[in-house]
């Protein structure tokens, strides 16, 4: 998790959407992208094509997060590099324009919003039963 959360800042860092245009396409075809391959692809593959190459790959490309409680086995839900890099570079150009701005509104708001963001998916990892 310490090497998958490393190469997140470093990618943050070193890679820096040029408009707000583009977040916004990028973040958008994405969103739409990502809930097909992990949700919708098994009828189409017989299993989850995101999940099935994340477990498969022994690589630092996701985080993977234990499950705490009772539970016959224990499970782990996973959050690819992807979805916390995508919507970081998001957060990271509200940084800048609030900077050059000198406001504070659009870095917090937009932080807000990728916790809000997580925190769902987190829920829909627990109800669903996958990931």
């Amino acid at each position: 998790n310490i090497i998958g959360l490393s190469i997140c800042c470093l990618i943050l860092r070193v890679i820096k959407l040029p408009s707000l245009k583009v977040g916004v396409i990028l973040l958008g075809a994405l969103f739409f992208y990502d809930i097909f391959w992990v949700f919708f692809s098994s009828p189409f593959f017989g299993k989850s094509v995101m999940i099935a190459a994340a477990t498969s790959i022994d690589l630092p490309n996701k985080i993977v997060i234990p499950y705490f409680g009772d539970t016959p086995v224990p499970r782990c839900s996973l959050l690819g590099l992807g979805d916390m890099v995508l919507p970081g570079f998001f957060v990271a150009f509200n940084f800048r324009f609030d900077i050059y701005k000198k406001v504070n509104v659009y870095y917090k708001s937009s932080v807000l919003a990728y916790a809000i963001g997580i925190a769902a998916c987190g829920l829909v990892l627990v109800l669903s039963k996958s990931g």
